[in-house]
């Protein structure tokens, strides 16, 4: 807990230097929420929502696919990184505080996705409030994925791409472009974000997903720390943490 509130207030007071960047931000979201209402102005009132709230899980759920590469990628190049991974499960409770830091910074740009949506006609913010639980569930199921990817920082230095494809993959994915049928949508409804995505447009209610999610993103959490177990037994082993 100590190390949650350490890194919120560490995020806190970087946001706070730079107000007009936190703006920016939030902006930029809301007004890529109104280019999906203007590309898709003959899918449908609910249909638009839709994607809007597929977007807006996506953009929460960047972090969690990216955090725990970015975290090693910054202690190993700052030559911190031994110092981490001698307290037992370390980086993972590490990872657990920069990500709580991290939703928390997101709920900060909330507010100013707002602005631009008054332009909004399809906007329906009482969505989002029903998909909440959905949502974070497949957050959750993310951390999974996104151990994966991290846990390949400690074994190969450039996996940049493999991050920045795998997350682009994601957003593409969450909006539901080219889900479709057959193969690709099977192996989308193998990952949270998905799984989530189809569900959404197949109209499927909030409560029906939480079991569905709840698998799918037990069945990457225990995968992505058997990935992370072995890499980091690996590393120890060949002194990948000194190399890289």
């Amino acid at each position: 807990m100590r190390l949650i509130g350490f890194e919120m207030l560490s995020m806190l007071r970087r946001r706070i230097k730079n107000p007009l960047g936190l703006a920016f931000e939030g902006m930029m979201v809301g007004c890529f929420l109104l280019l999906i209402e203007r590309v898709l102005e003959n899918a449908g009132d609910m249909a638009i929502a839709t994607r809007q709230v597929m977007f807006i899980s996506s953009v929460l759920a960047l972090p969690a696919l990216q955090g725990l590469y970015r975290m090693l990628s910054e202690e190993l190049s700052s030559g911190t990184a031994e110092t981490l991974f001698q307290v037992d499960k370390g980086p993972l409770v590490a990872l657990i505080a920069r990500d709580v830091s991290s939703v928390s910074s997101m709920a900060l740009i909330l507010p100013f996705v707002l602005v631009p949506m008054r332009f909004s006609r399809c906007f329906d913010m009482s969505l989002y409030v029903r998909y909440t639980a959905p949502i974070l569930m497949m957050r959750l199921g993310m951390l999974g994925m996104g151990t994966i990817l991290g846990s390949l920082t400690l074994m190969f230095r450039k996996t940049a791409a493999v991050v920045n494809v795998s997350s682009i993959i994601m957003v593409t994915t969450s909006l539901g472009v080219g889900i479709g049928k057959g193969f690709l949508n099977s192996f989308a409804m193998m990952t949270p974000n998905g799984l989530l995505a189809v569900m959404m447009q197949n109209g499927r209610k909030p409560s029906s997903m939480i079991l569905p999610l709840a698998l799918v993103s037990a069945l990457w959490i225990a995968l992505g720390l058997m990935a992370y177990n072995f890499t980091i037994r690996r590393a120890k082993r060949f002194g990948f943490l000194i190399s890289n």
